[in-house]
Order: structure tokens, then C-alpha cells, then sequence
């Protein structure tokens, strides 16, 4: 049945290939993102801590709620230019699927209207979504550092809570 599905949407999307421009876009976007959001961050964080460059100490520290919202808003536009992508491509399969006289060329109606929905229609929902899931992703990310410091006794047990929530939230 699994083969199944796989050669069904393998031909969806060969008959579509306009769909692999948007995740390459998506790739290129999500990696200048990533470079402003690391230059950004460090202008912040050095600027928040009074950070001498030539010294290489910090007057202030950084508020761990600071360097939270921070890697939070990386994870939350990572996800949603993913996002964006998994509605399109979704949205041209199934256009595929229902009518596919109007999903049957490379750079088809299917392909800019899926994401058009994407980007109008479904984007409150891919950013609430994203949003909940880059939260999940952040706490992780901390929760491992704290249990590769050893900062705390609890720190497993947070871990074991984290592994268990993010394993329900899959279902």
C-alpha cells in the first residue's frame, strides 16, 4: 500500500514540476533568513550585554528569555517557509487528484493557485501551526542544553516530560 502512495504522488509531482521551483526558493529564502537572523542576533546580544569587542567580555548579562524569543523566531520562520511549501505542494497534489486536466504541466494553474491559497487563505493556519511547533522546538533545544551542562538536578526529568509531550503532539 506504502509503494503505492509513494508511485501515485512521485507521478503527481513529476507531472507538476513547478513545485520543485517553490522548494528551491524556499531553500534559497530559508537560508538568507538564517544569515540575517544570525547576524541580527549577535548585533543584539551584543549590544543588550554592553559587549566590548577587544576586551571580549560583556558588561550585562543576557536574559535567557532574550536568547528564548530569539532562537524561537528562528525556529517559527524556518518552519513556516516550510510550511508554505508543504501547503503547495499538498494543495497541487490534491488539484492533481480531484481535476487533473488543470494540474498537468510544469508550471500550471494548479501550482500558482496552491500557492496563492498558501499564502492568503491557509496562512494563519501555517503560521499558528509553525508557531506551536517552533515552540516545541525551542524548549527542546534549551532542555538539551541545560542536560548537557548539568545546570540542574531536574533536567532529566524535564527532558523525559519534553520527550513524552512532543511524542503525543505527533498524534
Amino acid at each position: 500500500m506504502y509503494h503505492l502512495i509513494k508511485v501515485t504522488a512521485s507521478i503527481a509531482v513529476r507531472n507538476n514540476m513547478g513545485v520543485t521551483f517553490f522548494a528551491w526558493a524556499a531553500i534559497i529564502v530559508g537560508g538568507l533568513w538564517l544569515m540575517f537572523w544570525s547576524v541580527t542576533s549577535y548585533a543584539t546580544v551584543y549590544v543588550i550585554g554592553g559587549c566590548d569587542l577587544e576586551a571580549g567580555v560583556c558588561e550585562n548579562d543576557i536574559d535567557a528569555y532574550i536568547v528564548f524569543l530569539l532562537v524561537l523566531s528562528m525556529y517559527w520562520t524556518q518552519q513556516v517557509i516550510r510550511n508554505v511549501v508543504h501547503v503547495t505542494v499538498a494543495g497541487t497534489v490534491g488539484t492533481w487528484w480531484w481535476a487533473p486536466h488543470e494540474a498537468n504541466s510544469c508550471c500550471s494553474e494548479a501550482v500558482r493557485s496552491s500557492h496563492a491559497r498558501a499564502m492568503t487563505n491557509s496562512f494563519g493556519s501555517i503560521c499558528l501551526g509553525s508557531l506551536i511547533v517552533a515552540i516545541i522546538q525551542t524548549i527542546k533545544t534549551f532542555l538539551e542544553k541545560v542536560r548537557l551542562l548539568n545546570y540542574s538536578f531536574f533536567a532529566p526529568c524535564n527532558y523525559s516530560f519534553l520527550f513524552s509531550f512532543v511524542t503525543l503532539n505527533k498524534y
